[in-house]
């Protein structure tokens, strides 16, 4: 029980602050004693919701690392190695459990007894930021045990590998991923929570505090809840939008306020995966002076986003609509992280986006949907 208590621990630490975890964002695991098994967060659910007995699941930490390291998988190519690891992690799995393992669950299999996975702000503005690397270690004073982007899942677990035996740190505390996150890594949760918070005091030191109202939630700008509604009664049309979808002004003022800028802080593009997962593949803006209806209506590829949709209303603010309320308030927390993200880059430099082929990978990729479908159903 010791193992679960930890788990919980590093889970809930992450999971009640946004500047740490956004959504289903995230990942946190432990070993047994013995390292025959490992304990992970479920896949789509989030960091906050784990309790004694739910949220997480038990896997055959053998089998883990024996398929990470597998010669012929890391000979295939890239969709199909993912898709058999995927099957072979999921047969990994102890018990009958109608919840899939985490897609990290690969990188979580070759590090320390405990393992947390956050999306912090802070040191996302480093690994989003073009030459952040260097920044990062001149700002540690010795090179940072930095992995260069890889697609969630086995790709990105053959990478931290790789990073890792590269290091000559056989267990590195605090792992950097390119456009993704940090890892950190170690003996017990007070250890890996203090690596956390280090990384992240570090980030805030290279590029200065976020304002103090940056996660302050506001009433949505005038009109801009009328717009939502005509968007709303237009999406209700179109085939294959749920019934009762939830579509709103976001709740976040930083987003309404990124909204007079929204080709620089909103529409440049993806910067991390849970952009693409939350998102999809892009940010849409629409002329303020023009109806929801007729706006949706030139928008044939706006169109068949079902379940998903973000508009930035020139001037005005953000419209998110989603399939759920739970996933609406996934997508504005992981926008909220975007703009966040991209304003602490623009003190110091220029922020690095995903490349276009890794969007259109990473919004193909069937283990992604199911994070995103996860959302607020359990």
């Amino acid at each position: 029980m010791s193992d679960i208590r930890a788990l919980l621990e590093i889970s809930h630490y992450a999971g009640r602050d946004l500047l740490l975890a956004q959504g289903g964002g995230g990942n946190s695991s432990v070993k047994s004693a013995d390292r025959t098994r490992l304990w992970i967060k479920a896949s789509g659910l989030r960091l906050a919701q784990l309790r004694e007995g739910f949220g997480y699941v038990e896997l055959d930490l053998a089998a883990l690392v024996a398929l990470v390291r597998d010669p012929l998988l890391r000979a295939a190519p890239r969709a199909t190695a993912h898709a058999e690891a995927v099957r072979r992690v999921q047969a990994a799995v102890f018990g009958d459990n109608s919840l899939r393992p985490s897609l990290e669950t690969t990188f979580h299999a070759l590090l320390g007894p405990v393992v947390l996975h956050t999306h912090p702000i802070y040191v996302n503005a480093l690994t989003c930021l073009a030459g952040g690397q260097a920044l990062l270690a001149e700002a540690l004073g010795v090179l940072p045990t930095w992995v260069p982007y890889a697609a969630p899942g086995y790709a990105l677990g053959v990478a931290v590998d790789q990073a890792r035996a590269a290091s000559g740190e056989p267990a590195p505390a605090a792992i950097y991923l390119a456009n993704h996150g940090l890892v950190a890594a170690g003996e017990t949760a007070e250890a890996v929570i203090a690596a956390t918070k280090r990384a992240g005091a570090l980030g805030k030191r290279v590029f200065g505090a976020l304002a103090a109202e940056a996660l302050e939630t506001m009433a949505p700008p005038a009109g801009l809840a009328h717009w939502a509604s005509e968007l709303a009664m237009a999406l209700q049309r179109l085939a294959g939008w749920p019934a009762g979808a939830a579509v709103r002004p976001t709740c976040y003022g930083a987003l309404h306020g990124a909204a007079t800028e929204p080709e620089r802080w909103l529409a440049a593009g993806p910067l991390v995966p849970d952009d693409v997962v939350y998102n999809g593949r892009r940010v849409w803006v629409a002329p303020a002076q023009m109806p929801a209806a007729r706006w949706l209506s030139a928008q044939p590829d706006a169109q068949g986003e079902a379940g998903r949709l973000v508009v930035a209303v020139a001037g005005r603010g953000v419209v998110v609509a989603a399939a759920s309320e739970a996933l609406a308030e996934a997508m504005e927390a992981t926008l909220l992280a975007h703009v966040l993200i991209r304003r602490l880059v623009a003190r110091r430099g220029t922020a690095r986006p995903l490349a276009p082929e890794e969007v259109a990978y990473l919004a193909e990729m069937e283990s992604e949907r199911y994070r995103q479908a996860m959302v607020g159903t359990v």
